[in-house]
């Protein structure tokens, strides 16, 4: 969202400082916007060198908050939308937490994602395939838990809530982790999981597992109907959890109908995260009604620093909201230190310094407007905000304020 009010806002300031001066004489005129990066991690529990791709929220560098992380198999094919996905829920629309993304590429799906069958009647099916004799799910999840996460906790600001999410055979690894490592992820997304594998034992082995665990991970199960024996099996393993829900588990499942199994991931990943952080955004007020007060504002992120496990501070927009009720009341002051409030605790964000520079000049604090104004310019040029120019807008308004 705040993406989409920096371009809008009239930006404001001018005769530039010699900073913004020297910035704008030697301003790119071509920037590139990029999903992330690409990582190498050498496993020596895989005994080999794994690819990951990683995209951080969009102000990680400057906020210095910690971030949920979501980890992602199949990354080469999926990683590009579900950080659209991610960058759309979050910072855009605040329905999900900003989180950290760890795309992880294939080297051998077969191997990594299913575990070793056991089902002996199912060789010689015509789903079998030599390929599962090295199947070998635990030594992956092993990967997981020793390498990986531990890799990822250690060079990022990582909060205490990760979320796994599979696809097919990665779907599989889902239901592998969730019964066998719980504590590993607090959430799992498992996107038409091939449950059918080894006969369709894993139905039975993945409801008995979830009924073992004393507090089960949140669970997103999902299928399309063009997919038959990937629908057949997961509506088995949802009746089943369905007739008698596991003590303490928290879950939900989609059915898409007319989609098929390449047409799922983008829609399952957008409803499961929706799902999962139902309730995150504070709730909308109706036109000319009274919004929330701040120990309102406080008390429902209080809530969701409860119910997730980790410091969840109010948003910007939150802030801005109450201070524009405080203000509609006459209450110029009050509303006047919570928009400093904002602009200290979001000092990385050039609209909390807008609006108190706004604010400050409908004051007729012409001299701390101005400051403030500057204050969001120089948070701007340093962010490398490739939407808009508003170096322009910035000088002009200087030269009215002046």
């Amino acid at each position: 969202m705040r993406r989409v009010v920096l371009a809008v806002l009239v930006w404001l300031v001018a005769p530039m400082p010699g900073w913004a001066q020297r910035w704008e004489a030697q301003a790119p005129t071509e920037v590139s916007v990029v999903a992330g990066r690409a990582q190498t991690l050498w496993s020596s529990v895989l005994q080999e060198p794994r690819q990951l791709l990683i995209s951080l929220p969009p102000d990680y560098q400057r906020s210095g908050k910690a971030y949920p992380v979501v980890y992602l198999l199949d990354a080469e094919m999926q990683f590009t939308q579900a950080a659209g996905v991610l960058q759309f829920l979050g910072p855009f629309n605040e329905r999900i937490p900003e989180t950290i993304l760890i795309g992880v590429v294939n080297t051998d799906r077969s191997r990594d994602f299913v575990p070793a069958a056991r089902n002996p009647a199912w060789r010689g099916e015509p789903m079998w395939s030599e390929a599962y004799e090295h199947s070998d799910a635990d030594n992956f999840l092993k990967f997981f838990a020793d390498e990986l996460i531990p890799w990822v906790d250690a060079r990022y600001r990582t909060a205490p809530y990760r979320i796994l999410v599979g696809h097919s055979f990665g779907g599989v690894f889902n239901t592998h982790a969730l019964i066998h490592r719980p504590e590993l992820f607090q959430a799992h997304i498992a996107i038409s999981p091939s449950l059918w594998y080894d006969g369709e034992a894993l139905v039975a082995r993945t409801e008995a597992g979830i009924r073992s665990l004393k507090s089960p991970p949140a669970l997103f199960l999902s299928w399309a109907d063009h997919e038959d024996t990937i629908r057949l099996s997961t509506e088995k393993l949802v009746q089943a959890l369905s007739r008698k829900p596991p003590a303490g588990l928290h879950w939900t499942h989609r059915y898409y109908p007319g989609d098929d199994h390449m047409s799922t991931p983008h829609r399952a990943l957008y409803d499961g995260l929706e799902w999962l952080f139902a309730g995150w955004r504070m709730p909308r007020r109706e036109d000319d009604a009274a919004g929330p007060s701040l120990s309102e504002v406080e008390a429902h992120y209080a809530a969701l620093s409860r119910q997730y496990g980790f410091p969840v501070a109010p948003t910007v927009a939150a802030l801005n909201a109450v201070a524009q009720d405080l203000a509609t009341q006459g209450k110029a002051e009050q509303a006047l230190e919570l928009l400093r409030r904002s602009a200290r605790e979001n000092h990385y964000i050039a609209l909390t310094h807008s609006v108190l520079g706004e604010a400050l000049e409908k004051l007729g604090r012409r001299e701390e407007a101005l400051a403030a104004y500057e204050e969001a310019l120089r948070v701007t040029l340093e962010s490398g905000e490739p939407y808009g120019d508003p170096v322009k807008a910035f000088r002009a308004k200087a030269k009215e304020l002046r």
